[in-house]
């Protein structure tokens, strides 16, 4: 029950910023530091930040609530891995960011929350 509360809490997070980043990626980019020089870049905002969170977000939610979908929380807690690696090697090549760290700090539980649920998934099935 508690694993579900904080995946339902993670999918909020993600459906919420990418919502966020659809409809003001302006805004959006200005909380990573992104200076947006044209349409190409408001794009690219919107699509990543906005569409694939708010979709990774969805497919969160229903993954708790289907069981069929359940499978799929390993694949994005790989992908959560996948950034937090990227936040490594950005604070090694890069220097230190407060918001590097932070961002990695939430990945890592993201990762550590959807990996757990898949690992229990596959016991429940053994």
């Amino acid at each position: 029950m508690a694993l579900n509360i904080a995946l339902y809490m993670l999918a909020v997070v993600n459906m919420l910023y990418g919502a966020f980043a659809l409809v003001f990626p302006g805004e959006a980019a200005d909380l990573v530091g992104f200076e947006l020089r044209d349409d190409s870049s408001y794009g690219e905002v919107r699509a990543l930040h906005g569409g694939l969170v708010l979709a990774i977000g969805i497919v969160i939610f229903e993954a708790v609530r289907r069981p069929a979908w359940r499978r799929l929380l390993d694949a994005i807690g790989l992908c959560f891995l996948g950034l937090v690696f990227g936040r490594l090697i950005s604070l090694a090549v890069d220097g230190f960011s407060g918001y590097t760290l932070t961002a990695g700090a939430f990945e890592v539980v993201a990762a550590s929350l959807l990996l757990y649920a898949g690992i229990r998934r596959t016991e429940n099935q053994q």
